[in-house]
Protein backbone atom coordinates (compact mmCIF):
# COMPACT_ATOMS: atom_id res chain seq x y z
CA UNK A 1 0.00 0.00 0.00
CA UNK A 2 1.18 3.03 -0.84
CA UNK A 3 0.51 5.91 1.65
CA UNK A 4 1.62 9.23 -0.12
CA UNK A 5 2.84 11.96 2.44
CA UNK A 6 3.34 10.74 5.39
CA UNK A 7 6.57 11.76 5.93
CA UNK A 8 6.88 14.39 3.71
CA UNK A 9 7.75 16.72 6.77
CA UNK A 10 10.07 14.71 7.47
CA UNK A 11 12.26 13.68 4.59
CA UNK A 12 15.15 16.14 4.51
CA UNK A 13 15.83 15.72 8.26
CA UNK A 14 15.77 12.38 7.37
CA UNK A 15 18.14 12.40 4.28
CA UNK A 16 20.38 13.91 6.31
CA UNK A 17 21.12 11.33 9.05
CA UNK A 18 21.26 8.99 6.47
CA UNK A 19 23.53 10.59 4.83
CA UNK A 20 25.76 10.93 8.45
CA UNK A 21 25.03 6.92 8.39
CA UNK A 22 26.43 6.23 5.55
CA UNK A 23 29.61 8.24 6.31
CA UNK A 24 30.11 6.32 10.00
CA UNK A 25 27.98 3.07 9.70
CA UNK A 26 27.29 1.13 13.21
CA UNK A 27 26.97 -2.72 11.52
CA UNK A 28 27.57 -2.68 8.16
CA UNK A 29 28.17 -1.54 4.76
CA UNK A 30 28.67 -3.24 2.00
CA UNK A 31 30.03 -2.26 -1.47
CA UNK A 32 30.10 -4.18 -5.27
CA UNK A 33 32.90 -6.02 -6.40
CA UNK A 34 35.63 -4.04 -8.10
CA UNK A 35 34.28 -2.94 -11.62
CA UNK A 36 30.79 -3.46 -10.54
CA UNK A 37 28.83 -0.41 -10.82
CA UNK A 38 26.58 1.56 -7.79
CA UNK A 39 27.09 0.95 -4.09
CA UNK A 40 24.68 -0.58 -1.18
CA UNK A 41 24.56 0.48 2.21
CA UNK A 42 22.82 -1.26 5.08
CA UNK A 43 22.79 -0.42 8.74
CA UNK A 44 20.05 -1.23 11.37
CA UNK A 45 19.23 -0.92 14.84
CA UNK A 46 19.19 2.78 14.33
CA UNK A 47 16.56 4.57 16.01
CA UNK A 48 17.17 4.61 19.77
CA UNK A 49 20.40 5.94 18.44
CA UNK A 50 19.64 8.62 16.16
CA UNK A 51 16.90 11.36 18.12
CA UNK A 52 15.51 12.81 14.42
CA UNK A 53 14.87 8.93 13.48
CA UNK A 54 13.06 8.30 16.69
CA UNK A 55 11.17 11.51 16.56
CA UNK A 56 9.78 10.88 13.01
CA UNK A 57 8.97 7.13 14.33
CA UNK A 58 6.64 8.68 17.00
CA UNK A 59 5.69 11.70 15.61
CA UNK A 60 5.28 11.20 11.73
CA UNK A 61 1.74 9.80 12.54
CA UNK A 62 3.25 6.37 11.22
CA UNK A 63 2.04 4.54 13.81
CA UNK A 64 -1.62 5.72 13.82
CA UNK A 65 -1.51 4.64 10.19
CA UNK A 66 -0.05 1.56 11.02
CA UNK A 67 -2.64 0.60 13.98
CA UNK A 68 -5.48 1.34 11.50
CA UNK A 69 -3.74 -1.11 8.85
CA UNK A 70 -3.51 -4.01 11.37
CA UNK A 71 -6.90 -3.03 12.99
CA UNK A 72 -4.88 -3.41 16.25
CA UNK A 73 -4.89 -0.87 19.36
CA UNK A 74 -0.90 -0.91 19.72
CA UNK A 75 1.88 -0.69 17.57
CA UNK A 76 5.47 -1.85 18.53
CA UNK A 77 8.86 -1.07 16.10
CA UNK A 78 10.20 -4.61 15.80
CA UNK A 79 13.22 -3.29 13.26
CA UNK A 80 14.84 0.01 12.23
CA UNK A 81 16.23 -0.67 8.98
CA UNK A 82 18.46 1.95 6.66
CA UNK A 83 19.34 0.36 2.85
CA UNK A 84 20.41 2.60 0.12
CA UNK A 85 20.44 0.69 -2.81
CA UNK A 86 22.04 3.07 -5.64
CA UNK A 87 21.10 2.54 -9.34
CA UNK A 88 22.48 -0.29 -11.34
CA UNK A 89 23.73 -2.15 -8.24
CA UNK A 90 24.10 -5.39 -8.75
CA UNK A 91 24.56 -6.33 -5.32
CA UNK A 92 21.67 -8.86 -4.01
CA UNK A 93 19.56 -7.16 -0.92
CA UNK A 94 19.35 -9.72 2.02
Amino acid sequence: MLIKGLFSDWIEVLRAEVEAKKAQPKHDMTTPNPGEAGRFFDDHCNWQDIPQFEDAIRNSGVAVVASALMGSSRVHLFHGHVLVKEPGTNQPTP
